[in-house]
């Protein structure tokens, strides 16, 4: 039960401190299944470890501006790929494209 009038330690009531916090960002996995029924669970490398500049740094690809690394891991037996894609794949990219950078991966790791 709430104190009516109660205040937080810093004086501001609890309505007012709710408004204060900022909400976090939470990154969840985007999930997209291929022709052979694998599920594929894309979530950007370092996701983790906060949205702090250090954080994202970590992510980002060299030089190259806006493109980070993804990792995708499938159901099944088949193996994790890491991809390269645009700051904005979670929302902008759409499934098709994204199951073209997987399948583009696979085929380079098969070949190495």
């Amino acid at each position: 039960m709430a104190l009516r009038g109660a205040r937080a330690r810093d004086g501001l009531s609890a309505p007012e401190a709710m408004r204060t916090l900022k909400p976090r960002e939470v990154r969840m996995p985007r999930e997209v299944t291929d022709s052979d029924g694998i599920k594929w669970s894309c979530i950007q490398a370092f996701a983790g470890l906060g949205k702090d500049p250090e954080k994202t740094e970590a992510a980002r690809v060299g030089d190259s501006g806006n493109r980070f690394h993804v990792t995708c891991t499938p159901s099944g037996g088949a193996k994790s790929v890491r991809i390269e894609l645009p700051g904005d794949w979670e929302k902008a990219l759409s499934d098709e494209a994204l199951l073209r950078a997987i399948q583009q991966q696979r085929a380079r790791d098969d070949s190495a």
